[in-house]
């Protein structure tokens, strides 16, 4: 059986598959899968620097996507309460009408 990873033909004879010569298109699959499967998994540990550079930048990323996201939300409220202390206030006393007429002259 010729196996096609990336480009490269890898041949596997049928003892090499447990005897099973003749595996139909969905043990074909399922056998290249599992390889597919084990060549990621040993080059995950085949250079452990690359595998620990790459994890802590995801993880250093993550974090840093969360604080700021933190600092954002933080930011949003500061601003809403600033103005509503400084300006509006929490109540707000209107005559009737304001809304409707607008507030060029809200006095009058």
């Amino acid at each position: 059986m010729i196996i096609n990873f990336c480009g490269k033909n890898l041949y596997h004879s049928p003892s090499a598959l447990g005897g099973r010569g003749n595996l139909g298109a969905r043990g074909r699959k399922m056998l290249s899968d599992n390889i597919l499967f084990s060549f990621a998994f040993r080059n995950i540990f085949r250079n452990r620097e690359r595998t620990f550079l790459t994890l802590s930048a995801i993880a250093f990323g993550t974090a840093a996507m969360i604080l700021s996201g933190g600092f954002v939300e933080d930011a949003i409220f500061q601003l809403r309460e600033g103005y509503i202390r400084g300006f509006t206030g929490h109540l707000q006393l209107y005559r009737k009408g304001f809304n409707s007429e607008g507030a060029a002259r809200p006095f009058d």
